[in-house]
């Protein structure tokens, strides 16, 4: 039962982590000179995720 708690439960952040990976390289496809800035919010975005969960 511990096993389906823990892999139901890492679903939502893989999702989500999944979702946001996505977006910056859209946004890096469409603004090639901001690449930095958004690889550096990518970045501390998802260790905030990585540390909520």
């Amino acid at each position: 039962a511990a096993g389906l708690a823990v892999g139901l439960a890492s679903i939502g952040p893989g999702i989500g982590q999944g979702t946001a990976a996505g977006q910056a390289v859209e946004g890096i496809a469409r603004q090639p000179e901001a690449e930095g800035k958004i690889r550096g919010t990518l970045l501390l975005s998802l260790a905030f995720m990585e540390a909520l969960t």
